[in-house]
């Protein structure tokens, strides 16, 4: 994982503040998911059993610069990041054994199948994968998966599921200068 550094990182602050700007749940939002990925950098291998999705209508708001930023904290060998496609996917071995899976556009066509899935990643610590030419074996589910789409409903959750925190972000995209300022400071800002 990065190694952190005193600092400041104004940035990145106000980027996650647009992204989180929805007036009735985006604090709420914003400070479950630090939360979590402050467990995953303190308490690294301890499973969560938690998703975080976040959505939104407009496409290119800048949740992808918020994966890079996650990614960039906990470092190359402690995540994995799927098209949304994949997931679910017969050979998923590569899904395996990493603290955050990250799963982009999550796919529409079968939501209650995706659900299910993501469903056995949460609860299970461990699962069968399989992987082209090899024997099936056992390995560790992700503990922690994050999510995105830009569909307001991507997934079709139980009414009383607690293991999948949605978030549909009201942002609306930005100039070209924005993102251009923010991709530098995901690598000059993280550290902070």
């Amino acid at each position: 994982p990065l190694t952190p550094v005193q600092g400041d990182w104004p940035v990145i602050r106000r980027h996650l503040e647009l992204l989180f700007s929805d007036s009735y749940d985006g604090s709420t939002a914003l400070e479950h998911l630090l939360d979590c990925l402050g467990f995953m950098v303190q308490r690294p291998g301890e499973k969560i059993r938690h998703a975080f999705l976040v959505s939104s209508q407009e496409q290119q708001i800048g949740k992808g610069q918020l994966i890079e930023l996650i990614k960039e904290i906990l470092g190359p060998e402690n995540h994995q990041t799927i098209e949304g496609e994949d997931f679910g996917e017969k050979f998923n071995a590569h899904t395996a054994d990493y603290q955050l899976l990250i799963v982009e556009e999550l796919p529409l066509s079968n939501k209650l199948a995706a659900y299910n899935k993501l469903k056995t990643l949460l609860s299970e610590r461990d699962k069968l994968v399989e992987k082209k030419g090899v024997q099936k074996f056992r390995a560790r589910t992700p503990d922690f998966i994050l999510a995105t789409s830009n569909h307001a409903r991507p997934l079709t959750i139980e009414k009383a599921d607690k293991r999948i925190f949605f978030y549909e972000s009201p942002m609306h995209r930005q100039s070209s200068d924005y993102y251009r300022i923010l991709a530098a400071a995901v690598k000059s800002e993280s550290p902070a």
